[in-house]
């Protein structure tokens, strides 16, 4: 069964990048110099030395990446320092990444802060990819330690550039809702497309699939939580400009927050194809 409680409020507020996605171009995954636009640290010239990002450190025997296989990225962050298997770890604004232990993890995992002000604060990983989207899926298990109420804030989701600006499409915690938020490309703000009807209990390691098909149309964009489905939206992403598409881990929230967001996450898998 399907608990999807549909909104189509236009939240009027600026979606802010946390990267320059246009220093990206042309450089896909290999890229390992990429800039983090605002008051962010460059991390990821010290998370890896080798130019293939994903293959830079060798996984543990028997860690989660080793036992799930080939996919496009996979991180149970239990190899190298933080981000090594991402081209960019974006923090600013008092947003905060760090490897640390999680309840019911074997090992590390990586927990995003935000502060209790938040000013389009943000902690994230970020990976580019070659391909105008078709579809891609996300995998990865989550705790929530704390999160502010009466903002959204943005978790996982990918970008990419139309002829008239960048489209986002995220899930986002809102008011410990799980929600899907859609840009308003030029308009300054974004859609809440959905939310669940069922609270995201604190505390407690989940794991969240979510599946967004761009195309063929009607496009749709499918969560799950421990495998039962939560939420089901039908978003309306614009053509795509280019051959490039990024996918954002971690966490983002442009102001409004009245305490602090910490959450953790781990096991992360990510597939994409183009189109």
């Amino acid at each position: 069964m399907l608990f999807v409680c549909a909104m189509t409020t236009t939240i009027a507020s600026c979606w802010t990048l946390t990267a320059d996605f246009s220093d990206l171009e042309g450089q896909g995954t290999s890229s390992v110099d990429a800039r983090v636009v605002g008051d962010g640290e460059n991390r990821a010239g010290d998370a890896a030395t080798n130019a293939d990002v994903d293959a830079s450190t060798p996984l543990a025997d028997g860690s989660f990446c080793q036992r799930a296989g080939a996919h496009a990225l996979c991180d149970d962050f239990e190899d190298g320092p933080l981000g090594a298997r991402w081209p960019q770890v974006a923090e600013g604004s008092g947003g905060t990444l760090a490897l640390a232990t999680d309840t019911g993890s074997s090992g590390r995992a990586l927990r995003a802060a935000l502060p209790a002000t938040c000013n389009d604060s943000f902690a994230q990983l970020l990976h580019t990819f070659n391909g105008s989207p078709r579809s891609a899926t996300i995998s990865f298990s989550m705790n929530v330690e704390s999160a502010t109420a009466n903002v959204g804030v943005q978790i996982a989701g990918l970008n990419y550039k139309t002829a008239a600006g960048e489209y986002h499409i995220d899930m986002a915690l809102l008011d410990s809702h799980l929600s899907v938020f859609e840009n308003d490309i030029g308009g300054g703000g974004f859609k809440v497309l959905g939310t669940s009807v069922a609270s995201f209990p604190t505390t407690q390691r989940l794991r969240l699939d979510l599946e967004i098909v761009f195309v063929p149309s009607p496009a749709r964009f499918t969560v799950k939580v421990d495998g039962v489905p939560s939420l089901e939206v039908t978003p309306t992403p614009s053509d795509p400009s280019d051959t490039m598409a990024r996918f954002d881990l971690g966490l983002y929230a442009h102001t409004g927050c009245v305490s602090p967001s910490t959450l953790t996450f781990d096991d992360v898998l990510f597939d994409f194809v183009p189109r």
